[in-house]
């Protein structure tokens, strides 16, 4: 009976996928590297980066990388702050930005320190 009940529920934890809409208007403000109408939407919207931040893609790029080669250095501070130190490490973001001509970016740096190299 509890494994019918577990099974049942479990969907329940799972974060559901970003609405395009929501993940639209996101990558447009990492952009337009607008820190305070991110910080507005991300709670008005009552959005936990940290939850979402895997199924947010913009231009085929996860949302930090849109905001280093967008160069928004405001937004792209706050990703690195809300998401996890794990995350980032295990995504190779200095690296990706190395290999894409990036690594000269104030993000990188954040990166680093936040990964603790």
């Amino acid at each position: 009976m509890k494994k019918l009940i577990a099974a049942l529920l479990s969907p329940l934890f799972i974060a559901p996928a970003l609405a395009d809409p929501q993940a639209e208007m996101l990558c447009t403000l990492v952009q337009q590297d607008d820190r305070n109408q991110l910080r507005r939407y991300l709670s008005d919207n009552r959005l936990n980066l940290r939850n979402v931040y895997d199924g947010i893609r913009c231009n085929n790029e996860t949302l930090l990388q849109f905001a280093i080669s967008n160069e928004s250095f405001d937004t792209g501070s706050i990703i690195i702050r809300q998401v996890r130190a794990a995350t980032l490490e295990q995504a190779g973001y200095v690296d990706w930005a190395n290999n894409n001509g990036l690594g000269h970016s104030q993000l990188v740096n954040e990166i680093k320190t936040r990964i603790g190299e």
